[in-house]
Formats: structure tokens, C-alpha cells, sequence
């Protein structure tokens, strides 16, 4: 239980995060230093969304807090459209910046808990309890490592098709891609969310 709990599934999340930052640094050729801050506003909107509604199943609110994600991500990159380089690896740290000081200091995402803690209420998918203190360790490792696979899966998708090739071509030359057609803005906000 403890491998699981601290070694594995951190590792699951962690690798999850690396593959989104390859994306980004590898195949658009921008660079991001706010990927935590982002991540965490995922996590604390699949932490609220589920204590909303708690009758909804946990993998609609995985999917939709990714949504949310790339909305607070779409906040700050409208700002950043023109600049790149080092000053794009700067608006990102401010964004992370930002957002781990809201985590910390607006008391409404961890339901006002004196302690701070994050106590996740039971949940089921497809009736086996997925988080919760009736969740197994194993359960919880088997869906992090289904979400991560799933993710991946569609991460080598994207790279290897149409939209892949557009960020390699903003990536080696950005003006000669916005040349032929390519459009820069949806690159850019990537690197926000």
C-alpha cells in the first residue's frame, strides 16, 4: 500500500505531467514553467466538482476538470499571444506563481477545513469505490495508470497526425508556418493549458 500510495501513483501523475510538457517544449517549441499551477487547478476543480455533485460519476468530473484546466489557461495565455521565448517562460511562472498562491490562501477550494486538508468524499465508477477511505490502494494505482494510458494514447495521437505536424512547423520556423496558413494562436494558448 504504501509503494502504491507514495511512489507509484505520484509517479503515474508526474509522468502524465512530463508527457504534456514534452508536447509543449518538444513539438511546439515553447516553454512553460506554470505546468504545476494548471495541473492543480485540475485537481481542485475534479475535488470540487465532486463534492458539488456528489451523485455524479468521478470520470465525468476527471474529464471535465481538464476543461477547466485549459479555461484558467486560456485566461492567462490571451494576455501572452504576442510575446515568446524567455518572456512566455516568465508569463508562465507568474501564472504558477498566481495559482499556488490561490490554493494556498482562498479557504472555498479546500471546503473552508481549518487544517487545510483535502478530504475526498467516497466515490464509485461502475461501482467500485475509487476514492474515499474504501478505496484500495490498487484500485485507485489502476485508475491513475487508465487515465494515464488513456492520455497518452491520445497525446501520441495528436502528435502523429495533422495537428502534430502544425506544432513541429511553428516549432522550427514561426513565421514561415503562419506563411503557409498555420495559425499561431492555438499554439500559443498550449503552452497555458
Amino acid at each position: 500500500d504504501y509503494v502504491l500510495n507514495v511512489v507509484m501513483i505520484p509517479f503515474l501523475i508526474y509522468a502524465l505531467a512530463a508527457i504534456g510538457l514534452n508536447i509543449l517544449t518538444g513539438y511546439t517549441g515553447l516553454m512553460s514553467l506554470g505546468t504545476g499551477g494548471f495541473m492543480g487547478v485540475g485537481a481542485y476543480a475534479c475535488y470540487k466538482l465532486s463534492t458539488f455533485f456528489p451523485g455524479m460519476n468521478i470520470i465525468v468530473w476527471i474529464l471535465a476538470s481538464g476543461l477547466f484546466s485549459a479555461m484558467v489557461g486560456i485566461v492567462f495565455g490571451i494576455p501572452s499571444l504576442r510575446i515568446k521565448g524567455f518572456y512566455l517562460a516568465v508569463a508562465t511562472l507568474a501564472a504558477q506563481f498566481f495559482l499556488s498562491w490561490a490554493f494556498q490562501r482562498i479557504s472555498w477550494l479546500y471546503n473552508d477545513n481549518t487544517s487545510g486538508a483535502i478530504e475526498v468524499p467516497a466515490h464509485t465508477a461502475f461501482g467500485i469505490a475509487v476514492t474515499g477511505p474504501n478505496a484500495t490502494p490498487s484500485m485507485r494505482y489502476l485508475v491513475v495508470l487508465g487515465i494515464v494510458t488513456l492520455l497518452t494514447l491520445v497525446a501520441s495521437n495528436l502528435v502523429h497526425g495533422r495537428i502534430g505536424r502544425m506544432w513541429m512547423a511553428v516549432r522550427d520556423m514561426d513565421i514561415a508556418a503562419e506563411l503557409i496558413g498555420i495559425r499561431l494562436l492555438p499554439t500559443k494558448l498550449l503552452a497555458f493549458a
